[in-house]
C-alpha cells in the first residue's frame, strides 16, 4: 500500500481566486477546443464515458458534460472544496487507487489526467520528490490503465522534464539553479529555469511515461498490449495566464505548430508539455 501523503495531492491545498479563474479558463479550453478533435483522431465518439484524474474544481468535467460526453472526475484534493453543486455528484473524492478498489468501478472509453503525474510520488503534495517516487507513479498509472474498457485511451499531460523552463509550476531551486537565479534577476524567464536531467526535477517526459507502460505490460506478460501516440499539440493550452499579452500568445502558438512539423524525437524535447496516450489493446 502506498502512503496517503504521496499521491500527488494536498488536501489542504486551496486556490485563491485569480488562480482558480486560471484553472477554470484554462480546463475549458481543453475540453472544448482541443480534446474533441483529439478524439475524433484518434477514434473516441462522441458521447465517450471519460474519467478526469484529479480535476481539480472540475471545469473539465462540466465543459465535456456540456458538450455531449459521458464525464466524470476523481478529486481527493483540497479543491474538491471548490467543485460546483451542480458537477459534484459527477465527481468522486478520492483517489484513483481506492476508485479501482471500490468495487462500484465502471471501465471508461478514457482515463486522463492534467498536471497531475508530477506531483505524484512528492512528500508535499507538489515538488519534493519521495525516495521512491517511481513507484508511486507506476502505481498511478496500472491503477489508471485497470479503468479502461478494451481499446480505451489513457492522456496523461504535464509539463515536460526534457524542456529547460516550467510555465506552470513555481520556481524550481535544486541543485545551481537558486544561485543561477540569484545572479541574474534581471532575467524574467530565468525564474522559470530547470535542469532536465537533476534527479530532484520532478516532471515527466513522454519517454518516462512510455517506460512506465512497457514495465506494466511486462508485469502482466502483455507485451504488445498497448499502443503510444504523440500528438499534435496545436492550441492544447488556453495560455490563461498571459491574458492581454497578444504578442506572446502568438509566439507561443506560432513555436509549438513549429515544434508540431518536427519528427516526433524532436517534439518529445522541444514542447513545453508532455502529452502522452496509451491505447489499452
Amino acid at each position: 500500500m502506498l502512503d496517503e501523503n504521496s499521491k500527488g495531492a494536498d488536501a489542504s491545498f486551496r486556490l485563491k481566486e485569480e488562480p482558480k479563474a486560471q484553472e477554470a479558463a484554462g480546463s475549458a479550453h481543453i475540453a472544448k477546443e482541443y480534446l474533441p478533435k483529439m478524439f475524433t483522431e484518434l477514434g473516441i465518439e462522441s458521447g465517450a464515458k471519460v474519467l478526469d484524474v484529479g480535476c481539480g474544481i472540475g471545469m473539465m468535467v462540466a465543459t465535456l458534460r456540456e458538450i455531449g460526453y459521458d464525464a466524470y472526475g476523481l478529486e481527493p484534493g483540497g479543491r474538491f472544496k471548490e467543485v460546483a453543486p451542480d458537477t459534484k455528484e459527477f465527481i468522486e473524492n478520492c483517489y484513483a487507487d481506492e476508485y479501482v478498489r471500490s468495487g462500484k468501478r465502471d471501465a471508461f472509453d478514457v482515463v486522463m489526467s492534467f498536471g497531475v503525474i508530477e506531483h505524484v510520488g512528492t512528500i508535499d503534495g507538489h515538488s519534493l520528490l519521495a525516495p521512491e517516487f517511481l513507484e508511486y507513479r507506476i502505481q498511478f498509472i496500472e491503477d489508471s490503465i485497470k479503468l479502461l474498457k478494451p481499446g480505451g485511451f489513457l492522456v496523461v499531460m504535464g509539463p515536460n522534464r526534457l524542456f529547460p523552463f516550467d510555465f506552470q509550476h513555481g520556481p524550481h531551486g535544486y541543485g545551481s539553479l537558486s544561485a543561477i537565479k540569484r545572479s541574474l534577476p534581471f532575467l524574467k524567464i530565468i525564474k522559470r529555469l530547470t535542469l532536465p536531467w537533476h534527479k530532484e526535477n520532478y516532471l515527466v517526459s513522454y519517454d518516462d511515461l512510455q517506460t512506465i507502460g512497457n514495465g506494466i505490460s511486462s508485469k502482466f506478460g502483455l507485451s504488445g498490449s498497448y499502443s503510444y501516440y504523440h500528438p499534435k499539440q496545436g492550441n492544447l493550452l488556453g495560455l490563461t495566464s498571459l491574458e492581454g499579452r497578444r504578442k506572446l500568445v502568438a509566439m507561443y502558438r506560432l513555436y509549438v505548430g513549429l515544434i508540431d512539423m518536427l519528427p516526433i524525437s524532436f517534439r518529445k524535447v522541444l514542447h513545453t508539455h508532455t502529452l502522452f496516450v496509451l491505447k489499452r489493446s
